[in-house]
């Protein structure tokens, strides 16, 4: 059998062991495949599978050269485009990603290439734009399979972005239409059932998706929430452990998990300090080797924070404020709980820029080795620059605890900060308490006194 005949076939198989996890599998039957005297017409499906191929097994400048290459041999192929496009995506250069899909459209529009567009916008937080090609996509006549799988995800992911969860809900509805069993959709319809308060059925919608995928963590994650809004607690309590047990490593679920067992007060209370330790742990782990989704993060500290905090665990609360500012993992909920003075909301009270310098002669025992100081900046509303100055110094204080440190406080009024190019963010109709909201520079360590 000649090449010519064979290659078909060949780009069928390699195609399959991609679809099945296999990327560098089906790189090498196709290097090993490649001859040049492939006809033009065999060429682009076999480049096609080839460039995601490689974007699969983490090759992405070899993916992007080879686009390259066959976007030059065949200009006006939409497919070449879109794996291009695709390709950019993988290797996170989502301008020549957009350039390239926007081309693949003029040449020819394909379900898949709005698919791909339509996550480019989710990914960039251009929502509007998202949901635009995820509809394309999905009202496509010729879109099937995996292509309105994605469409109708990726739509209804958007839209509970956009907090249009009735909306969300039409989506999953009609892909399930579809796909009766399709797991992911069953359990982001649940999801969004339980936000908008239809516990009961949402918790049906649960046990639906757990039925289509027992072993899926965040099934039983999200049904031990909506079961603990229904005032079932101890079901909730045995359904996390549940998504515990499937995904032990989880920061969020063990830091849930570790505050309702301490709140609970029972004799496993133990277990759950030790859990909100593990959530420390993991996070910070998976912060050293992968980014980390800065949401994800700050919902995992506020519940560990607020789990030491009720248990009235000072030094652990603190420990756990320390690694979030490190990590700029503070959000404004939580420094507004560790820094507001109870004033009540006030037009009275201004925004101030208070630019920090901390020094210690023994640094205290949780500063990096080596580390005599740290420098940092938070935005603080109060009455004047005297009390900004107060608000400041408490916030380090609830962070530090007692050690013997030396403190430098400059207040800059919002006016004087821009001019030396620092521009507080201000919600003008947002009513705002005395104390220190926003963390604007995580703390920067040095190794010596200046």
């Amino acid at each position: 059998m000649s090449l010519e005949m064979k290659s078909p076939l060949l780009v069928d198989a390699a195609a399959t062991l991609l679809a099945e996890g296999a990327p560098r599998a089906a790189v090498t039957m196709l290097r090993a495949a490649w001859h040049d005297d492939l006809p033009p017409d065999e060429r682009i499906p076999f480049y096609y599978v080839w460039i995601q191929a490689l974007s699969a097994a983490d090759e992405p400048e070899r993916a992007l050269e080879l686009a390259e290459r066959a976007c030059a041999e065949h200009p006006t192929s939409a497919m070449l485009h879109e794996a291009w496009g695709f390709a950019a995506l993988a290797a996170g250069r989502t301008e020549w990603a957009q350039r390239a899909l926007e081309r693949a459209l003029a040449f020819g529009a394909r379900p898949s290439t709005h698919v791909l567009l339509g996550e480019l916008f989710a990914a960039t937080r251009r929502k509007r734009r998202a949901l635009e090609a995820f509809d394309a996509a999905w009202n496509a006549p010729d879109a099937e399979g995996d292509v309105l799988r994605r469409a109708a995800l990726g739509a209804g992911a958007v839209l509970r972005a956009l907090g249009r969860l009735e909306a969300a809900v039409e989506r999953y509805d009609a892909l399930l239409e579809r796909m009766p069993w399709d797991a992911d959709a069953l359990l982001d319809r649940a999801i969004c059932l339980s936000e908008l308060g239809d516990l009961a059925t949402a918790c049906a919608g649960f046990d639906r998706a757990i039925i289509a995928a027992p072993d899926h963590p965040a099934a039983h994650y999200n049904y031990a929430i909506a079961l603990q809004r229904a005032g079932r607690f101890d079901d909730a309590v045995e359904r996390m452990q549940a998504a515990h047990r499937l995904a032990p490593q989880e920061p969020l679920t063990c830091a849930v998990l570790g505050r309702w067992l301490v709140a609970s007060g029972r004799r496993d209370s133990d277990r759950g300090i030790r859990l909100l330790h593990d959530a420390v742990f993991h996070l910070t782990a998976r912060a050293e080797v992968a980014d980390v989704d800065r949401d994800y993060a700050r919902h995992t500290v506020e519940e560990i924070f607020e789990a030491f905090r009720h248990a009235g665990r000072w030094e652990e609360a603190r420990w756990v404020l320390r690694t979030a500012a490190d990590h700029d993992w503070l959000s404004p909920r939580l420094v507004t709980a560790v820094g507001a003075r109870g004033d009540e909301p006030s037009v009275a009270l201004l925004p101030y820029w208070a630019v920090i310098r901390v020094e210690a002669e023994a640094p205290p025992d949780h500063w990096p080795c080596g580390a005599r100081g740290y420098t940092t900046d938070l935005a603080v509303f109060a009455r004047d620059p005297d009390e900004a100055r107060a608000h400041a110094l408490s916030f380090l204080r609830t962070l530090e605890g007692d050690a013997p440190l030396s403190v430098d406080v400059e207040i800059l009024t919002a006016e004087d900060a821009a001019e030396s190019g620092r521009h507080l963010r201000i919600d003008p109709d947002a009513p705002v308490a005395g104390g220190v909201t926003d963390v604007l520079a995580k703390p920067t360590y040095f190794g010596s006194r200046r």
